[in-house]
């Protein structure tokens, strides 16, 4: 069921996911019609709003429209917004000074994979001073099996780290989404682009997220009509692999389904090591935890398995009962 929007207000907004946005050299705006009108239909259907912000200056006339109903704002670093979240890329740390960090700020730190070699260093800067982190990794579809090992060893650097952070908390825990989201989901709670949510773009039309308007893929309708074809294949339900699978924390984003794979529904291999990584990770880090401070005892364990790729675990599987069979 749809839950809200997200309404770009340029084509220049900042990306907050894995995608790049190609839409640099333009400097569209959407006009004060359509942002009204894509709140008033947000108002019809009881829909949230998230605004993504460009690094420019947004009109007034904009932010005097956006004021006036409840929302959450996306934004970078360099916009002047009281942002509900801010994008960081690693240079951004070097100037932390200019956040308040005593604000209750989610943090979106999107690193490419030359930077992924450094990021137990990020974190380390990170860790203690915003109420969420979330780690985005971009470029996943040029991910070697050099990247992935990289990102695997990052992550077993940073375990003492996260330990520090998390072993003597007493109630509420600091979010980290790679680690702390598996701990208390029990389903997929994945991006759900197309699911939960479409993006408004400045041309007036809704994309299934950010990524396929700045890509240039097809609109999937307007205020008048949005049509999505084939909209059963982004369930759950229709992912072979993905409904077999307990990396719950996975975002199991579509756009790189689509890309890599050519199916809106079965994820790169890429993704699913990637998220395995991270699911091992949070799963040694909870019983170290479970040790050393009793609050962690009442979380469920993850369980050990011995596959990286839930591809890995079917085709073991279909050998297994062909070898009986024979």
């Amino acid at each position: 069921m749809l839950k809200y929007i997200n309404v770009l207000l340029a084509d220049t907004a900042v990306s907050f996911c894995h995608y790049e946005n190609t839409n640099a050299g333009r400097n569209k705006w959407i006009t004060t019609e359509l942002l009204n009108n894509i709140i008033r239909y947000c108002q019809t259907q009881k829909l949230s709003i998230n605004y993504i912000f460009p690094k420019d200056t947004v009109p007034a006339e904009l932010l005097e429209l956006i004021e006036k109903t409840g929302h959450f704002k996306i934004a970078s670093r360099e916009v002047s917004v009281n942002a509900t979240a801010v994008v960081l890329k690693p240079s951004d740390l070097e100037k932390l000074n200019w956040l308040d960090t005593s604000n209750k700020k989610i943090i979106i730190l999107r690193v490419n994979k030359t930077e992924v070699k450094n990021l137990h260093k990020l974190l380390e800067r990170l860790v203690n001073k915003f109420v969420k982190i979330t780690l985005v990794l971009t470029d996943i579809e040029f991910y070697t099996e050099e990247d992935i090992e990289a990102y695997k060893q990052e992550l077993e650097k940073s375990e003492e780290c996260l330990f520090q952070q998390y072993k003597d908390v007493k109630d509420s825990l600091p979010e980290i989404n790679f680690i702390s989201d598996l701990w208390f989901a029990r389903q997929m709670n994945n991006c759900n682009a197309g699911i939960d949510h479409y993006t408004f773009a400045p041309d007036g039309k809704f994309y299934i997220c950010p990524a396929f308007y700045h890509n240039g893929s097809k609109s999937i309708g307007d205020l008048s009509e949005i049509q999505v074809k084939n909209s059963h294949l982004f369930s759950l339900e229709f992912a072979p692999l993905c409904s077999r699978c307990d990396a719950f924390h996975c975002k199991r984003c579509v756009y790189l389904n689509h890309l890599l794979t050519e199916e809106f529904n079965t994820p790169s291999s890429q993704q699913c090591r990637l998220a395995h990584i991270e699911r091992e990770c949070s799963r040694q880090l909870l019983e170290r935890l479970k040790q050393a401070n009793p609050l962690f005892l009442q979380i469920l364990p993850i369980k050990i398995i011995n596959y990286n790729d839930p591809m890995e675990k079917i085709l073991r599987n279909e050998y297994e009962n062909t070898r009986r069979a024979l």
